[in-house]
């Protein structure tokens, strides 16, 4: 009895996802390879004089992580209070659509209030803007935990915070202006399905 001869699977261009593939292993270099330098308290009470009126600030600590902007922590002598000091060295016009976007989904996502903005910058900082602090772990920590429960939970959080950012729509793809405007641009027209693959490929 003759077998069929067996064909060859057709080549795809499209990634595969793989177990060992690169593409499903988290990219654990999108981060800035090193901590941000100093910033003294004099510095950030100079950038900051009419939003901290008399307030005096106690403590400056650089966080790391970010991969396009220097963040730093900082607190106020007579409260307990933290607060993030964004620094958009990279691309200062995505200083003024950040705190757009995130007071656009305020009401729908868990977001860190946007507390100062600083479009222009000041004293020969780029543009920077001062966010509410939010305490917690990144999903990557969260993950090397192994604790299974907890990334389950975190999982279904992430979908609710989907759902949410799935209520602000745009009349059509492509990139956001500082003012929330759509232009023209890489992803004009793109779908959703041609985004994961640009950034699967990325």
């Amino acid at each position: 009895r003759m077998r069929r001869p067996v064909q060859p699977a057709a080549q795809s261009n499209r990634p595969q996802y793989s177990p060992r593939s690169p593409i499903r292993e988290e990219k654990s270099g999108w981060k800035v390879a090193t901590i941000p330098p100093p910033l003294s308290a004099v510095t950030v009470e100079s950038l900051l004089p009419q939003w901290r009126g008399s307030r005096r600030v106690a403590r400056v600590d650089p966080l790391d992580g970010g991969l396009m902007n220097r963040n730093y922590k900082f607190r106020f002598a007579d409260s307990g209070e933290a607060f993030v000091l964004r620094f958009f060295d990279r691309d200062p016009s995505a200083c003024a659509k950040e705190a757009a976007v995130l007071r656009l989904v305020s009401g729908d996502v868990p977001v860190p209030r946007v507390l100062h903005v600083e479009a222009n910058g000041a004293d020969g900082f780029p543009a920077f803007l001062v966010l509410e602090f939010i305490d917690g772990i990144s999903l990557r920590e969260l993950k090397q935990r192994g604790d299974l429960r907890s990334i389950g939970q975190a999982a279904y959080d992430a979908g609710r915070a989907l759902a949410g950012l799935a209520r602000h729509r745009f009349d059509r793809s492509g990139l956001l202006t500082p003012a929330l405007a759509v232009e023209s641009g890489t992803y004009e027209n793109a779908t959703a399905s041609a985004l994961i693959d640009h950034f699967a490929e990325s």
